[in-house]
């Protein structure tokens, strides 16, 4: 959608700028027919010399070849260069056919205006059609009957997106006009990520190494190698300036940490011979922006478990679901335009798949009816003889008798001694 609406944009500052050229062009040719009248007018043995300027040639536009709607005006329309002098030897036939040269320059000029004006107009008509035909008006009805949305929650998720990107005072009065009130300490988070952020991609690592430093045993626990990742780029920075005895200093004071490690040390210890050309050496791909964007993304995140916060910003993670889920939901409502006859008021009618990374709890899908089991009124349920089997199969199985069967075992069952089954 971003991308019709950037080239929607391009076109019609294409269309003005050409709009504009052709006006200038047509009151050019207008003022000139005037003074030819004029020159017409005067008496015979009174006429002056009447020199018309020649008409400012207007620059040729250049449209790309692959806009469909691209304009073009013929040089003889938009950049006629009119040098016209009418004299005391011009006779009245001579004027005259210069004044039918005009008009009809002009009448082509304004031919070629409308064309240009009907394309326009048309290609909005299609922008417009094809984004009625993208969205839908009545998303309202995709939600089941039973869900309320907490509008406290979706403020409280806008602006801990804006805390996230840095726009601190932007959150704030976001959160001073929606009357919701947040802590400061859900705040000083999101401030010492953003100083720590911006300072890395500075080229300042100092606050990055002080607070993975700060949080070695967690970062331990994590089995995450962060921390030695932040010294080896502030090390190949070094080397990167040429400054070959601090970058050595630099290792032995902080490499002999590392002693599982080893391997990448000593590949670390031979990039001193190519220093400062690491780019061209066989250890180049340990200066690419990639493996930067890579340490960077790592620190955000390893910061954000620590401080217990989500990965990914909820509004984000909201945003990713509602594309995956919103076009199955449509084909869905086609089907079944009431949710209730699915008998599914607080779980989605349909199975959407968001990513691994969206997936936040276990899932159990019942291998009787293969369907999602979810809490409320299809929870997974245990049987006395282990297996487990969805609420909504349990009712369909005794068929008027308080016992059946399991249909993984012969042992018989009690719809009473089940138990609701919690991941």
């Amino acid at each position: 959608m971003e991308s019709i609406l950037n080239e929607y944009a391009v076109m019609l500052k294409r269309r003005q700028k050409a709009t504009r050229s052709a006006e200038t062009a047509l009151d050019s040719m207008l003022s000139t027919i005037r003074s030819m009248r004029d020159a017409l007018q005067q008496p015979n043995g009174n006429s002056h010399p009447t020199h018309i300027h020649p008409v400012k040639e207007e620059p040729e536009l250049q449209e790309s070849p692959s806009d469909p709607h691209a304009m073009q005006i013929e040089p003889s329309a938009a950049n006629t260069n009119i040098t016209t002098t009418t004299s005391e030897s011009d006779t009245p036939s001579i004027v005259m056919h210069r004044l039918q040269q005009l008009h009809c320059a002009t009448k082509s000029l304004q031919a070629s205006l409308l064309t240009d004006h009907k394309s326009v107009g048309a290609a909005i008509n299609k922008f417009g059609r094809t984004i009625d035909a993208a969205t839908s008006t009545t998303l309202a009805d995709l939600c089941a009957p039973s869900v309320r949305l907490n509008t406290c929650k979706i403020n409280e998720a806008i602006a801990t997106h804006l805390f996230r990107e840095g726009l601190f005072d932007v959150g704030r009065n976001f959160l001073l006009e929606a009357s919701v009130l947040l802590d400061d300490s859900h705040i000083q988070p999101f401030e010492q990520l953003y100083h720590i952020l911006t300072a890395f991609r500075n080229h300042n690592l100092t606050p990055a190494i002080q607070w993975a430093q700060s949080n070695h045993q967690l970062l331990k626990q994590s089995n995450s190698h962060l921390e030695f990742r932040l010294h080896r780029l502030a090390y190949l920075n070094l080397l990167q300036q040429n400054r070959r005895s601090e970058a050595l200093k630099y290792a032995q004071r902080h490499f002999r940490n590392f002693q599982n490690h080893i391997n990448s040390v000593q590949k670390l210890m031979t990039c001193l011979l190519y220093a400062p050309n690491l780019s061209k050496s066989p250890y180049k791909n340990l200066v690419s922006p990639s493996h930067k964007e890579h340490i960077e993304r790592s620190l955000s995140r390893e910061y954000c478990r620590a401080q217990g916060l989500p990965r990914d910003s909820l509004l984000v993670t909201v945003v990713h679901c509602g594309t995956k889920a919103i076009p199955m939901l449509l084909k869905a409502a086609k089907l079944a335009p009431n949710l209730r006859e699915l008998g599914m008021d607080d779980a989605l009618p349909v199975e959407v798949d968001v990513g691994r990374h969206c997936q936040f709890h276990s899932i159990f899908t019942c291998p009787v009816s293969k369907e999602e089991a979810y809490e409320g009124n299809n929870a997974p349920m245990i049987l006395p003889c282990g297996h487990v089997l969805s609420k909504q199969s349990i009712t369909r199985l005794p068929r008027g008798s308080p016992r059946f069967k399991c249909p993984y075992c012969p042992m018989e069952q009690n719809a009473k001694e089940c138990h609701e089954l919690r991941f």
